[in-house]
């Protein structure tokens, strides 16, 4: 049952990452048992950003292909907390002035322009990774090992930013006018 429970939290961070990573604040829900009492007190607050990467993990294997999901490397988030002062940088598991508070749930505000929650685009970029005749292409390409580790950074993007992204970094003026 811990095992379940720690990858639903590992998932449930990856998730909240995503949504920072993208540039959407989180409004972001904390809850903690009362030490004194049974009663479970809940408060609210707004996550805005990430601080430089801070963490080394372990690469986990798809397949062949060790990866690392950068959603890993941060451990402390900007948050807004009507509590304490203004723009506060606070550990992912210190988010509040609650000492033992735990982030239960979140409400992302999508934009209008994304058409996918970050949970599915994740799910499609594993499934994609899985796939052995990529896997082969990428080990193929470039030099992926244990030591260097397939690194994919996950966020969500309107489709305009994406085709303009696309056609600037196009290797040719036809692929350019593609996108």
């Amino acid at each position: 049952m811990k095992d379940k429970d720690d990858r639903e939290a590992k998932s449930f961070r990856r998730i909240f990452h995503y949504y920072i990573e993208s540039g959407i604040p989180i409004a972001l829900g904390i809850v903690r048992k009362n030490t004194d009492s049974d009663i479970e007190e809940k408060h609210s607050i707004v996550a805005i950003g990430h601080t430089k990467r801070k963490m080394t993990p372990e690469a986990e294997r798809l397949g062949d292909l060790p990866f690392v999901n950068t959603a890993d490397l941060y451990n402390e988030y900007i948050i807004m907390d009507d509590n304490s002062i203004p723009y506060t940088v606070e550990q992912y598991d210190k988010f509040s002035i609650f000492k033992n508070g735990k982030a239960t749930c979140f409400s992302v505000p999508l934009y209008k322009r994304i058409f996918m929650e970050a949970k599915d685009a994740e799910g499609i970029i594993y499934e994609l990774l899985r796939t052995p005749s990529l896997q082969k292409k990428i080990k193929d390409t470039m030099p992926v090992n244990d030591s260097t580790p397939l690194m994919a950074q996950i966020y969500l993007t309107s489709s305009r930013k994406y085709k303009k992204l696309r056609g600037r970094l196009s290797a040719s003026l036809e692929a350019a006018a593609f996108y």
